[in-house]
């Protein structure tokens, strides 16, 4: 991490990656289909893996082994469109070989941020539980059904702007930790611990421009998600191709796409 700081940008150069982020999808659109196709394999992989314990073993174990591995597989998803965003910005080809042992090398940072992931994600789970209390009944006690069930009460609409505002925070801290580390870990090697304090202080210092980006990112795919599931599968792409963009600028100073060359090496850019 020596020598590895944030550069403060400006509010206008977000649009500026977006632009970037497309025009190298453009370069290397195979790549990427690739790189998507694969994701959705690994996971019918999975989801048929579980299928086959499902009458043997508890359905909440199920569950927490599948959101444990689908969410692993999503983190290589996006380092492999991280890798595939840098070869596009240097060259026009990648190999499949040079995403896996990239992956490899780091997979241990992956590993526990997959852990944080997970636990931030039963943490949402049971928010949730909480602001419907209608809904599972089975996992809360009968008295705090009794005192949140009650619409007209004051406790109600307290619970309720609490769990909302606590909603806020875990998105804004996981935006904060982890919208970098995936383009630092793996092109510098730096563990889970280095990379979301790095990736903190890089979005405190562009906290105004990166503030748009999270508001855009979020509309953006909370919409697809509810209105066109297909939209948002499409938009992931863009979105790792536009955080190695907005990687690119802070912490190595290139604002700009590379012209292509000829040979595509993935050890540490800059």
């Amino acid at each position: 991490m020596q020598g590895l700081y944030p550069r403060q940008v400006e509010t206008k150069d977000v649009f500026a990656w977006f632009q970037q982020s497309v025009q190298l999808i453009n370069r290397n659109f195979l790549n990427y289909l690739f790189s998507v196709l694969i994701f959705f394999g690994c996971l019918l992989a999975i989801s048929q893996g579980i299928q086959l314990f499902a009458a043997s073993a508890p359905a909440l174990v199920l569950l927490l082994v599948f959101l444990f591995a689908g969410v692993f597989v999503f983190y290589f998803f996006i380092a492999a469109l991280v890798v595939v965003s840098y070869c596009a910005d240097h060259t026009e080809s990648v190999t499949p070989s040079m995403v896996i042992q990239q992956f490899v090398s780091v997979q241990r940072a992956f590993l526990r941020m997959t852990i944080s992931a997970v636990l931030l994600g039963l943490l949402y789970w049971y928010i949730s539980v909480l602001m419907n209390p209608g809904s599972d009944i089975s996992s809360m006690s009968e008295k705090t059904i009794a005192l949140i069930s009650k619409e007209s009460s004051v406790v109600f609409y307290a619970f309720k702007v609490s769990a909302m505002f606590l909603y806020f925070l875990l998105i804004v801290k996981f935006f904060l930790r982890t919208f970098f580390s995936v383009p630092l870990i793996v092109f510098h090697g730096l563990s889970y611990q280095e990379a979301k304090m790095l990736s903190h202080n890089g979005i405190i210092k562009n906290i105004r421009p990166m503030s748009y980006v999270m508001l855009v990112w979020f509309i953006a795919l909370s919409a697809a998600t509810l209105f066109a599931p297909v939209l948002a599968i499409g938009l992931m792409p863009l979105f790792a191709t536009f955080g190695y963009v907005a990687y690119r600028h802070i912490y190595l100073g290139q604002g700009e796409n590379s012209v292509a060359v000829k040979q595509c090496s993935v050890s540490a850019p800059g």
